[in-house]
This record gives structure tokens, sequence and C-alpha cells, in this order.
């Protein structure tokens, strides 16, 4: 496997552990998320959808969302009912990966999904989480 599929891979099992269907991504300015292209996926937790931010090809975020039985779209997830976002971000082996999962009311509440996202940061892999 390929490094950075390897860390893409980890990041994802990290989030998946912790009750996260999916993986984050850094603001820019303007307060919006740049997206290489976003998973949408419904779990036992609710509908979650993972905006794919830095580190990925196309080939790979279309492959990740495939494994996660999602449905990929070439732009941002939508920002309609979430109640936050959690950014990942993973260093491993020199290959930066960073990821936003977004969380949806009304499965989802604020402070659950501020939980599991700050829980699910460990060793190469941190966490942030941003209401709404």
């Amino acid at each position: 496997m390929k490094p950075v599929l390897a860390v893409m891979w980890a990041a994802t099992a990290v989030l998946a552990a912790s009750g996260w269907a999916c993986s984050p991504a850094p603001a820019s300015p303007s307060g919006t998320t740049s997206s290489l292209g976003s998973c949408s996926a419904e779990t036992s937790r609710g509908r979650s959808c993972i905006d794919y931010v830095q580190g990925f090809t196309l080939e790979q975020g279309q492959s990740g969302c495939s494994q996660l039985h999602g449905t990929y779209a070439a732009g941002q997830c939508p920002t309609d009912n979430r109640v936050g976002r959690c950014t990942v971000t993973t260093n491993g082996g020199g290959v930066v990966i960073v990821s936003t999962l977004n969380a949806y009311g009304p499965t989802w509440t604020t402070s659950d999904a501020q939980a599991r996202c700050l829980a699910a940061g460990s060793g190469d892999t941190t966490t942030t989480f941003t209401p709404n």
C-alpha cells in the first residue's frame, strides 16, 4: 500500500473507532472549507459527510468513499443542519492528510460530535472541533 493510502486509512480507522463514519480541513480566511471532494454517508449515528482537504487524489477520495459505502461528490459537504465539523490532520511518513468530518442533526448533537472528535486524536493524528 502506498504511504499516502496507509495514512489515509489509519486516519479513517481512528475516526471510525470513535463513532465517526468518515474523516477534516482548515478553514479558509472567509470561514469556508476548501475541498478536493466529499463523501456523504448514513451511519448508525446518522448523516455525516467528509470533506477531503489535503493529501488526497480524486481516485483516493472516490475509493475511500466507496469503502465507507458513501456517495462521492466533487464539491463540499452541505451546511444545512450541520451541528459541527471535526478537522482531522494526520502526519505520518512525511505525508500530511487533512479532512473534515461534518456531523448533522438531529441524531448528532454539538456536544456529542465535539466529544467524539476530540477523543479521536492520538499519536500522529490531531483533531479540532468547530461548532456548526
